[in-house]
């Protein structure tokens, strides 16, 4: 601590999900996380460490602005929050009158129906919890956080969109609406950074608890005249009758780029309490060298026909002739009889054991592509919804199912493949009906993680667990993250994915990151800097074809990263 100001402190022994984790302690210069106001007739005034706020004459709009822009608002925050986005009525509880200084001020806001919304002015950022006191309708439907409020800020950045409408540099108006929600990254972290019109920025996200985990996403309502609100979507809901718990919207100020702003909010989920990370180490070889075999299954025509064992064996053929290696190889889509039986296709796969063994034999490891559809899976299984089901997650046979799976595809055991760990693919695909199922939206998805995720690492502790999710609650039942698919112009392949990246080592510190691939089978020319520079973000992750083989400048990329990149040593 310097004359108040914020100082870092490392924590350390935070491996796994935050390995580079820094706790961010706010200090006075007595040491004390301390915040100064005052009730005069009416008027309300309160600085903060960050942050300053004005309210005037009883009105129930908070004024906004940081230390970093004293002159100006950045947030006019209305505490009102319910189902939809119209503005409610509110009644507030009576406040004391005079100059006090305190650790943190709540206020609380009450509906004749029950609904109850607190306000809470931390040293270092600003909470916004609701409460529905009627509980909630069935179906569909969102709760506004903060309606009738305004935002001052001058651009957005999103760390993720949902499918394949991701924007060049992430970057909006606030004026569009915008949406957190499941999609290429699944789920991406549930924090907006904003860009104040001084250059600095602040995030606005959400902070769940676990049993909060029902909501489907996290958005942007923008209106006319910089308004700006936000809301929680909920999909497919059964009714309630009961309270029912929203998550915290948080805001927290004065970072320098809109990924510090995204650390600051990993930060924020910790230090509030809500989330606690894991602490556990990785081996060396999740950081290395990954080749997928996909590219070669759609050099093929028909992809899902051509996973094979005699196509993967001429595939690795190719890459050895080509003076290359790698760690990790992908066993892409669709090695089993169906996407929901997790057993080789024994006309396709005659000795998937013996092909494994070979590649543990030059010290490489073997990743098996899994889904989450149940196609092929027992009724008691299988939510009869989406496309080829949906696992059904109270099912104890599905359960006791999975185990056994994960016992023969990654048990050393006679009889089992002893593969090395999963590639989780098509996590964003949630089921259109949950029947009876206990969770819902993100919900329904971290659980099926945490079922995966135990099964796969109680058989082998050190195994890898690949999903496409920058979320930091999801580092607890992943290991390793994959940046999903870019189909756009290779030229801007490298730009979008360090994008990308970053938001990812901002949500997820500690985590490997497999950087994907660019569109490898189309006509394009190749983006050589793509493979010169995507190392500096992630694990080498490629797609080789034929075409890739046939080009000299960028073989002579790739055998220079081989000889960068690879873990193992390289054999005769």
């Amino acid at each position: 601590m310097k004359n108040g100001l914020p100082t870092e402190k490392p924590v350390n022994g935070l491996q796994q999900g935050f390995g580079e984790f820094t706790e961010r302690t706010l200090h006075n210069p007595k040491g004390d996380n301390m915040i100064r106001y005052s009730f005069r007739s009416g008027q309300f005034d309160l600085i903060a460490d960050t942050y300053t706020v004005m309210r005037r004459h009883g009105k129930d709009l908070f004024h906004i602005r940081t230390k970093t822009a004293p002159d100006e608002d950045i947030l006019i925050l209305s505490p009102d929050c319910g189902i939809g986005t119209a503005k409610g009525e509110w009644t507030e509880d009576a406040v004391p009158q005079g100059m006090f200084q305190t650790e943190k001020l709540r206020f609380c806001f009450h509906t004749a129906a029950g609904d109850e919304t607190t306000l809470t002015f931390h040293s270092d950022r600003i909470e916004l919890k609701a409460e529905l006191g009627s509980g909630h309708p069935a179906g569909d439907f969102k709760v506004g956080l903060a309606r009738g409020s305004k935002c001052f800020a001058n651009q957005v950045f999103s760390p993720g969109l949902p499918d394949f409408q991701l924007s060049r540099n992430h970057k909006f108006r606030p004026s569009e609406p915008l949406s957190l929600e499941p999609g290429l990254i699944s789920p991406p972290a549930w924090s907006f950074s904003m860009r104040e019109n001084c250059g600095k920025w602040f995030f606005a996200g959400i902070e769940p608890v676990l049993e909060e985990f029902n909501f489907w996403a996290f958005g942007t309502d923008p209106g006319s005249e910089s308004q700006l609100q936000y809301h929680v979507a909920y999909q497919k809901m059964p009714e309630c009758k009961t309270r029912f718990s929203v998550p915290a919207l948080v805001f927290e100020f004065g970072m320098n780029d809109e990924y510090e702003a995204l650390s600051a909010y990993t930060r924020s989920i910790v230090k509030s309490g809500r989330f606690t990370p894991v602490r556990r180490t990785f081996p060396d070889w999740h950081r290395g060298i990954s080749v997928c075999g996909w590219s070669r299954q759609c050099e093929l025509i028909k992809p899902l026909e051509n996973c094979t064992q005699k196509c993967y064996e001429e595939y690795v053929s190719d890459i050895e002739n080509a003076g290359l290696d790698f760690d990790i190889l992908i066993i892409d889509d669709f090695w089993g009889p169906k996407h929901g039986i997790w057993q080789p296709d024994t006309a396709k796969w005659p000795d998937l054991r013996g092909f494994i063994d070979r590649q543990h034999a030059k010290g490489r490891h073997v990743l098996l592509w899994v889904s989450t559809m149940a196609e092929g899976r027992s009724d008691e299984e299988v939510l009869p919804s989406c496309q080829g089901g949906a696992y059904n997650l109270d099912s104890k046979r599905f359960q006791k199912t999975l185990k056994e799976d994960c016992r023969r595809l990654f048990s050393d055991a006679p009889g089992c493949f002893n593969a090395d760990g999963v590639k989780f693919d098509f996590t964003s695909v949630l089921p259109d009906d949950y029947g009876n199922c206990t969770y819902r939206g993100v919900g329904f998805m971290y659980r099926l993680f945490e079922l995966l995720h135990e099964a796969v690492l109680e058989v082998k502790p050190e195994a890898v667990v690949l999903c496409q999710s920058n979320n930091p609650y999801y580092t607890k039942v992943m290991t390793m993250i994959r940046l999903n698919d870019y189909t756009g112009l290779p030229e801007n392949g490298l730009e979008e994915m360090s994008i990308r990246a970053r938001a990812a080592m901002a949500a997820c510190p500690g985590l490997v990151i497999d950087t994907d691939h660019l569109a490898y089978y189309n006509d394009y020319p190749f983006d050589y800097d793509f493979f010169r520079k995507i190392g500096e973000y992630g694990s080498q992750s490629w797609y080789l074809t034929k075409r890739i083989f046939a080009d000299e400048k960028l073989m002579a990329i790739l055998r220079e990263n081989t000889e960068k990149y690879l873990i193992h040593p390289q054999k005769d």
